[in-house]
């Protein structure tokens, strides 16, 4: 009878971490220090994170990147779950209609994330490994992340750098 279990379970359980591991699940968060000038043209959106405005806006900046362009989210950080603060748009060198956040010469915490979008580490999870990092070059983390999706599988996440 255990058999008949385990053997089923055992199968279901290698094949799901034979799964994770080919999606980049086990991949590690590789963290540098950069210096970057940075502008971003886009939108603000606050409110709930199920709200389908916010899809909609994620949906219309994906579909306005152009060639050498960057999708981008501007996370900054709230402590509810029932709400978000963000800005979401294209890293662009030519000007565009609307918003703009604009960072010159600021240093960054860098992370990239090589996964498939299922099985990347959590938001705040990133943000613990970064703090650690930053630790340990004497550095701490303003309250906001940056988002950079350079193709399906790659994420930079620039954390903008405080001097202790």
């Amino acid at each position: 009878m255990i058999k008949r279990i385990a053997v089923p379970v055992v199968a279901i359980v290698g094949v799901s971490l034979i799964a994770y591991y080919f999606l980049g699940g086990f991949n590690p968060v590789e963290f540098q220090i950069s210096t970057k000038d940075l502008t971003i043209y886009g939108q603000s959106f606050r409110g709930k994170p199920d709200d389908p405005s916010l899809e909609q806006l994620f949906t219309e900046a994906k579909g306005s990147v152009k060639k050498g362009e960057l999708l981008t989210v501007v996370d900054h950080f709230m402590d509810s779950k029932d709400s978000v603060n963000l800005f979401i748009g294209v890293i662009s060198d030519e000007p565009r209609n609307g918003e703009s956040l604009e960072l010159k010469n600021t240093t960054f915490v860098e992370g990239k994330i090589t996964a498939h979008p299922l099985v990347r580490p959590l938001p705040n999870r990133v943000f613990e490994l970064a703090a650690k990092f930053a630790h340990s070059k004497q550095l701490g983390l303003e309250g906001f992340s940056i988002e950079i999706y350079r193709v399906d599988e790659q994420v930079e996440i620039l954390f903008p750098a405080l001097t202790k």
